[in-house]
């Protein structure tokens, strides 16, 4: 028996949101041991450039990161036939059995992104200041696997059954950023750098459950849950239905009224390099170590508490009046909302962290430092979400001052299927950088990656400036 329409509209939706919602990403690892990309301080304060630099307005670095525990391409469209055409995991011919077990119990998307808006940085004597302007959003996604068992075995096939859904999780967060950084040499060997953050909220979301079991059957979902949402965002108004059946209102959906800030914070990024001999440099950097203090306005909780039943989507047209695309997406939006039956809460302020970071490195060069072999562990600690790790491996070449490369390799998300590729051209007049961890090595004939569990890419340009004299 085929899944009813409104329950695959449900489930289908969901991993829609997943990746929707899923939109702070960091410059890639595979530019840290390169001293002529201008924006490595990034990714430790510590860390130099070979020349001041100005970025080119809304070019200066753009980057986005995506990544999944368990979640391919490759796993959820499947060739048919003889003309390769794709389908997706639910169509007949994919072997349910062969599909389900490729899955983690708990499936994890990460999608970050970051846009420099302006940036520029300048050496006086032997101190190097940074100042930059930054649009960022960090997002994650955690999917239980007993979503996609319902979309595929059907919910026939599942009547009766009662499915665990507590890992489900959502969380989204864009903010603006203004970055001023400072570094200095302390003696021969050690350098030192952090850099202020002024914030600025927009919006921030996290949904989760404590508890959250759905029994299904053909005509019904009989569904416990205890769980809340907290979205911040300036403007947004939830809107109320009202339950006839358990006797109380419950949010239905959302109206924006207006934009604005929705709040403020502050974070630091603090970095350390050491040459431990003329070769060998270790270094280390904490960043993103801060929060954002959302306004009390600005903040909508929503609590889901007790047991009810779902009877599904209603989306019954005639033909003669049929709504556009984007009122069909707002009722099946709202409807994700209806399923929960949140009831509203007493707004409060409320205070999130950002998602930190620690990066340590250790850099070997050779022949008078144009080759060198580097080791960088990262770690992204996300909160109430997974923790991400990286260990990264690379080698460096700069064969001639204003132009260097390097070839790297990510040991926990690459599955030897993948590397990553940086180029850095820095004429006298312009800073060109481009970088990948992990490029990509097998694709659709739409360029979109079928195999790996992470893509990012990051392109930057700038005009170089003088060294280490003020000339800003």
């Amino acid at each position: 028996m085929r899944v009813p329409f409104y329950i695959r509209y449900f489930l289908i939706l969901t991993l829609f949101l997943c990746v929707s919602f899923l939109s702070n990403a960091q410059p890639m690892r595979t530019g840290y041991f390169m001293d002529g990309y201008s924006l490595r301080h990034n990714l430790n304060p510590a860390l130099r450039p070979a020349t001041g630099y100005i970025s080119i307005p809304g070019l200066g670095d753009n980057n986005f990161n995506f990544s999944s525990n368990s979640l391919t391409l490759d796993k959820l469209f499947y060739p048919n036939g003889l003309d390769n055409e794709l389908v997706t995991f639910l169509h007949p011919s994919v072997d349910a059995n062969a599909f389900l077990n490729s899955l983690a119990d708990v499936n994890t998307l990460r999608f970050n992104m970051s846009n420099n808006l302006l940036s520029f940085g300048f050496f006086c004597g032997k101190s190097f200041w940074s100042f930059g302007i930054n649009l960022k959003s960090d997002n994650s996604c955690s999917i239980p696997k007993d979503i996609f068992t319902v979309m595929k075995l059907g919910v026939s096939n599942v009547a009766g059954q009662t499915f665990n859904l507590t890992s489900l999780r959502l969380s989204s967060r864009a903010y603006g950023e203004a970055a001023l950084g400072y570094s200095r040499p302390v003696n021969e060997k050690l350098t030192l750098g952090g850099k202020l953050k002024y914030l600025v909220g927009m919006t921030d979301m996290d949904a989760y459950f404590n508890k959250l079991e759905i029994q299904m059957t053909p005509d019904v979902w009989r569904i416990k849950a205890n769980g809340q949402f907290n979205i911040s965002m300036q403007g947004l108004k939830p809107e109320f239905s009202y339950d006839s059946e358990f006797k109380k209102n419950y949010i239905s959906g959302f109206d924006n009224e207006s934009n604005g800030i929705g709040g403020m914070g502050a974070a630091i990024d603090l970095g350390a390099t050491y040459n431990l001999t003329d070769n060998l440099t270790l270094s280390a950097a904490l960043l993103d170590l801060g929060a954002i203090k959302w306004k009390k306005d600005a903040n909508t909780t929503g609590i889901s508490d007790g047991e009810y039943n779902y009877r599904g989507i209603a989306l019954t047209y005639e033909n003669s009046d049929i709504p556009s695309a984007d009122d069909q997406s707002k009722d099946i939006q709202d409807s994700l909302i209806n399923i929960f039956h949140y009831t509203a809460a007493t707004p409060s302020s409320r205070t999130t962290r950002l998602q930190s970071t620690f990066n340590a490195g250790a850099e070997y060069s050779i022949l008078n430092k144009k080759i060198s072999f580097g080791v960088l562990s990262s770690t992204r600690f996300r909160g109430n979400a997974d923790t991400f790790s990286e260990l990264t491996t690379s080698v460096n070449f700069k064969p001639i001052s204003w132009f260097s490369t390097a070839f790297s390799y990510s040991w926990i998300q690459s599955d030897f299927k993948t590397f990553g590729a940086a180029l850095n051209f820095s004429p006298c007049w312009i800073n060109f950088f481009v970088a990948s961890d992990y490029v990509l090595t097998r694709v659709t004939p739409q360029y979109i990656p079928i195999s790996q569990k992470a893509v990012n890419f990051q392109v930057g340009v700038s005009i170089p400036i003088a060294g280490n004299r003020c000339r800003f």
